[in-house]
């Protein structure tokens, strides 16, 4: 069956949400959020969308995004989600900045939100939530998180050096982040 971005697929009773949906929890609803083939399979309880071309990909929850840390307040994070490509689709974002919460950062207490992200730093995060003002994320999973970090005195590109460490490859300055798993091993520039 052909889809379209909002379409109703079933409920969270029924499927898990898979690649291409997401769970509209205030209907109780998986629904669609890409163009496309939908896929059920009813062994594994998952509700897919395949493309079988590129396409756009609009903001919608459980989106992973690419953005850059545009500022920095006591609980929050101001991050500009970028547009991208992959293999599958093309990501597009709308003209909305997100906000990551100090609480959506990572499991751990953070007394200072400044020691996770700094600004300029690039983050891979997760949209959780969207509404006609804010877009919400968060990165407390592993594969999210800082993907490029720059160093705060000199500004150059930092190396990971430990869970959560990063290092300036200019300078020496050793700080904190909130990192991806592979951190550095992209081609983010």
């Amino acid at each position: 069956m052909f889809t379209l971005p909002g379409e109703y697929i079933g409920t969270p009773e029924e499927y898990d949400s898979g690649f291409g949906t997401y769970k509209d929890t205030e209907k109780a609803e998986i629904r669609s959020s890409n163009t496309g083939e939908l896929k059920l399979d009813k062994e594994k309880h998952l509700a897919e969308i395949r493309a079988q071309t590129k396409i756009p990909k609009m903001q919608s929850p459980v989106t992973i995004i690419l953005g850059k840390v545009i500022k920095t307040r006591d609980q929050v994070i101001e991050i500009k989600p970028a547009p991208f490509e992959s293999q599958k689709f093309k990501f597009v974002p709308n003209e909305k900045s997100a906000i990551l919460h100090v609480s959506n950062i990572k499991d751990d207490y953070i007394e200072d939100i400044t020691t996770q992200y700094k600004i300029g730093d690039i983050v891979r995060a997760k949209i959780t939530g969207i509404d006609e003002t804010t877009v919400e994320l968060t990165t407390d999973q592993g594969n999210l998180g800082a993907v490029k970090a720059y160093c705060p005195k000199c500004r150059q590109p930092m190396k990971k050096i430990g869970r959560d460490k990063v290092k300036c490859r200019e300078c020496g300055e050793v700080t904190s982040r909130k990192t991806a798993k592979d951190y550095g091993q992209g081609n983010i520039k």
